[in-house]
């Protein structure tokens, strides 16, 4: 099992795995629906909000731990969607969480590494 930090704003996340010796980097994206349409419905923005929360905590699932980092209020409104839609299988792991406005790759990499090393996750 691995040690997973995400960083995430309303629009996407970036989820940094530690596995033993590497850290691999995946981005998610929310969808959106572009019909042409300049003005979105709230229920259309709500729709989208759900099925990227419902895909971010499915790719979250296999993580030993799970620290959130993000900007404005995205952080605790995806929390917010695991204890509201009961999925405890990753709103339990998560162990952390802090604002962070995005900032590269590695400066949200060396955060969670030393939050994680904190923990006592890491050998050595």
């Amino acid at each position: 099992m691995a040690y997973v930090a995400v960083w995430m704003d309303h629009n996407h996340a970036k989820l940094f795995t530690f596995v033993p010796g590497k850290v691999e980097r995946v981005t998610m994206k929310r969808e959106e629906n572009h019909h042409h349409k300049t003005n979105h419905t709230d229920q259309e923005k709500k729709t989208a909000m759900h099925k990227f929360g419902k895909d971010l905590a499915h790719a979250l699932e296999p993580a030993k731990e799970i620290y959130v980092i993000g900007s404005g209020t995205a952080k605790t409104e995806f929390k917010h969607y695991l204890e509201e839609h009961k999925i405890k299988k990753v709103s339990d792991k998560i162990v952390g969480m802090d604002g962070m406005e995005e900032g590269t790759d590695g400066e949200i990499e060396k955060k969670a590494h030393a939050f994680f090393k904190h923990r006592n996750v890491f050998e050595g």
